[in-house]
């Protein structure tokens, strides 16, 4: 959408009620169920983070079940069309980069920011030490499992 926000778009007029988009199962990465909870459907596990994976937050599965699909054949092409590299972060960034970046965004809250560039930069600081600390609880779960060699680069996990 003109905001950022995602959504759907129609060019005519839709019924109230209408399915305007069907995406199947298959075509989805998610996180586990809790503990307590079965997959019902067992063509869904496929589609689930590594087994070790299942008590970590949800971000931190979806992005191992991403990585996990990097050479997978109907994942491939879709992975390969994301960027290159990831975006900067504010951290890394000269001020005069950091408020070009902060002026060009389409969310008006991110715009904001930028008449504040240490506090994108706390945020921006917060945001990398919150993300190692979910790879370290991802790296803690595949050691117990002794699954530590599918572990991907804690690199590789910022990306996802």
């Amino acid at each position: 959408t003109p905001s950022g926000s995602r959504g759907l778009l129609t060019t005519r007029p839709a019924e109230t009620g209408a399915v305007l988009l069907e995406v199947p199962l298959s075509a989805t990465l998610m996180d586990a169920p809790t503990d307590d909870e079965a997959v019902e459907d067992a063509a869904l596990l496929p589609q689930l983070s590594p087994p070790w994976s299942r008590g970590l937050p949800a971000a931190t599965q979806l992005s191992l079940s991403v990585l996990s699909r990097r050479r997978s054949a109907g994942w491939a092409a879709f992975l390969a069309s994301w960027p290159a590299e990831s975006p900067s972060l504010a951290v890394s960034c000269e001020p005069d980069e950091l408020r070009a970046l902060l002026a060009a965004s389409a969310d008006p809250g991110i715009r904001r920011l930028g008449t504040d560039g240490e506090e994108l930069a706390s945020l921006s600081a917060e945001s990398c030490a919150h993300v190692s600390s979910l790879y370290a609880a991802a790296r803690d779960a595949a050691e117990a499992a002794y699954c530590s060699g599918s572990l991907p680069s804690e690199a590789s996990f910022r990306r996802a």
